[in-house]
């Protein structure tokens, strides 16, 4: 696995989604909207009928949820639970597949058990539901997926997201009621859209990516000052800002580069301040690290 993914990085088309990639060896790879296909060899792996895997567990005397999930090449939903602490469907026609979700007081573990071999047209999809009513810290690892991520009405204190060869697309159409402590990002050879980052509230945002592409959308609603932290290679992050906040631009980077609106910005000793940045009652402040790195700010 450590090879195929090795081969996804350096090979792999920036856009995922909807597509078919060939790599070295033969080796292929596939993300759709609804199944997964992978080729990595002449090794054998048993597909069988579509069999559904249920799980719930009702709220107990948790006073937050910490959240692992380790799931790859899958297609994982995530959203709000009516009335769960957790919500678990996941849809396989992989023989001899049995996710685990397992609760352990506050320590929710969501994993798959089976290595990727020669598989083809399969389906992997996981719609997992949490509470609204809780705290929640996820740290998500996942490989070769397509994921959906809407945190809208959760309670989000912390988020980190380590993804290689990856379709993502997270949303927050509301106010995060609960403070953000972080929300840090590693994506290698994949996707990854952000909307109302603003609502989110994170304190401090670490961007780490290889061979990649970032759209950060913050809207309107940015109540706190903020630090963001990039770092790129190869890479191309974009920033959706309000004209709002004021903005700092610190560039420690070699072979990069920086598109932004020129008019609006004023050129320093170490980078560039918005105009408003000094009456602004909010402020964004960037730190830029990276080679053969685009970062466009809007």
């Amino acid at each position: 696995m450590k090879r195929v993914l090795a081969i996804i990085m350096v090979f792999v088309m920036i856009s995922l989604s909807g597509c078919v990639i060939d790599l070295e060896d033969g080796l292929e790879i596939g993300i759709g909207d609804d199944r997964i296909s992978i080729d990595v060899g002449d090794e054998n792996f048993e597909l069988g009928d579509l069999e559904t895997y249920n799980q719930d567990f009702d709220i107990g005397n948790e006073e937050s949820l910490d959240v692992d999930i380790n799931v790859s090449a899958a297609k994982i939903n995530i959203e709000k639970s009516e009335d769960k602490l957790f919500s678990g469907r996941v849809e396989s026609n992989i023989v001899g597949f049995d996710p685990r979700m397992e609760l352990v007081g506050n320590s929710l573990l969501i994993k798959d058990n089976f290595k990727y071999r020669s598989i083809r047209s399969f389906k992997n999809n996981w719609d997992l539901k949490f509470t609204d009513q809780l705290p929640l810290k996820f740290d998500i690892t996942t490989n070769a997926s397509k994921n959906d991520f809407d945190f809208t009405g959760l309670l989000i204190s912390k988020f980190k997201l380590y993804a290689n060869a990856t379709d993502n697309y997270i949303r927050f159409d509301e106010k995060n009621k609960e403070n953000m402590e972080s929300f840090e990002i590693d994506v290698n050879a994949g996707n990854l859209e952000v909307y109302g980052l603003g609502d989110a509230g994170p304190e401090e945002i670490e961007i780490d990516v290889n061979a990649g592409k970032i759209a950060l959308e913050f809207g309107e609603n940015i109540d706190k000052d903020m630090e963001i932290s990039i770092e790129g290679n190869a890479s191309q992050t974009t920033l959706d800002l309000p004209d709002s906040v004021g903005v700092s631009i610190e560039k420690r980077s070699t072979l990069s580069s920086l598109d932004i609106d020129e008019s609006e910005f004023i050129k320093g000793e170490d980078g560039y301040k918005s105009n408003n940045y000094e009456s602004a009652k909010y402020k964004i402040d960037i730190e830029v690290r990276g080679t053969a790195f685009n970062l466009t700010v809007r």
